[in-house]
């Protein structure tokens, strides 16, 4: 094989200079978030573990350039390089739109992270010191504050992100409604909410202010399922449409029809309780409680929401329900910040899960017979 293209290399210089911008700016707001090089290298591991398989998606021959795969951030500039360097130029401009804006936005959010810590004195003028991952963990130990920092928030969300993988990787397809239910209460209970508890407990000074186990008006609480009833079909809709942008893999399907054949034999109060009221409180108290009140001291909002919600999304089996995931999580920490409470969240979570449950053929006549009030919604 000889050398490339000229016009070859000029694209590939033209996409280099976005993506350099992007992660240059990354790098540089968590080195400015570390106190010496070693903290920062800690720091940095998780932005490598996210880059590496958005940038490997790219080179599998099984991947497809299409608009569901041009807006990821990065696999779509690589999927568009991947196409020139094959000669397919119309394929390349008929994604460059999408992969541009895609890549714009996520500079621009970059860059303004790191100018807004580097606009913070509080980060920039912080005392250094020397660092080792051991006296890091007796200081985490020992200096509680009473909320946990943004490491300690970035630290859980990853623990949590771990314990996901490995159980999907190890845990056998059940072969009943009794081995999925105790499946599910596993990975909840004990790999989701166990873990935040023990940070909370271990980590910080007050476990109830960490986890935003706040007493909020019972308004709220109503206005919470009333949002979750009108922002469900809005939901349902994006699910269909990333259904047809990502279709769904065969072997995927064949598993969730046999998960939709566990719940329709199941009682319903059983479906509900693990599926919509399980996943809520323990969910909630994680990506909502630790994780958001530790991400809140980066400083800004907007960014603690949204990379809360980006946690909340990755920790989600499919990518259909990831994106979907994303964006509910996004509202959910809003509603977190804004009512200073995670109840509201945690009932618009319950509300929003019950209705899909209701809607995806979980409810059947002999349901609806045994619980009039169904009669509303069916």
């Amino acid at each position: 094989m000889g050398a490339p293209p000229f016009s070859v290399v000029i694209w590939m210089v033209l996409a280099l200079l976005p993506l350099a911008a992007i992660f240059s700016a990354l790098s540089l707001a968590l080195a400015t978030l570390a106190r010496s090089t070693k903290e920062g290298q800690y720091y940095l591991m998780p932005l490598m573990f996210v880059t590496l398989p958005l940038s490997t998606i790219a080179v599998m021959p099984t991947t497809e350039i299409s608009l569901g795969n041009s807006i990821i951030p990065v696999t779509g500039v690589m999927l568009i390089l991947r196409a020139v360097i094959e000669g397919d130029y119309l394929i390349a401009l008929r994604f460059l739109a999408p992969v541009a804006a895609v890549t714009a936005i996520c500079c621009i959010m970059a860059i303004r992270w790191a100018v807004d810590l580097f606009s913070n004195e509080s980060v920039l003028f912080r005392e250094s010191e020397r660092f080792s991952l051991g006296a890091w963990l007796r200081h985490l130990v020992r200096d509680r504050g009473v909320t946990p920092s943004a490491a300690e928030g970035f630290m859980c969300a990853i623990v949590l992100l771990m314990l996901q993988f490995f159980a999907r990787l190890f845990a056998p397809m059940p072969d009943g409604w009794l081995g999925f239910a105790i499946q599910t209460l596993v990975v909840q209970v004990a790999l989701v909410a166990t873990p935040v508890l023990l940070f909370a407990v271990m980590l910080t000074a007050s476990p109830r202010r960490s986890l935003l186990l706040e007493p909020t008006p019972w308004q709220n609480l109503t206005i919470a399922g009333m949002l979750a009833l009108v922002a469900h079909p809005a939901s349902a809709a994006l699910s269909e449409f990333l259904q047809k942008v990502y279709p769904i893999s065969p072997d995927a399907l064949a598993v969730l029809g046999e998960i939709s054949k566990m719940l329709q034999d199941a009682p319903l109060w059983q479906v509900v309780l693990l599926m919509a009221v399980v996943p809520a409180i323990c969910e909630e108290l994680a990506f909502r409680g630790f994780v958001l009140s530790g991400l809140r001291h980066l400083g800004h909002k907007g960014m603690a929401i949204v990379i809360s919600a980006l946690f909340f999304g990755v920790v989600h089996a499919f990518l259909q329900q990831s994106i979907n995931a994303f964006i509910m999580g996004m509202l959910l920490a809003y509603i977190a910040v804004q009512t200073g409470s995670l109840f509201p969240g945690i009932v618009f979570h319950a509300v929003h899960n019950g209705l899909a449950i209701a809607l995806s053929g979980a409810v059947t006549a002999d349901s609806v017979e045994r619980f009039p009030l169904l009669k509303l919604l069916f």
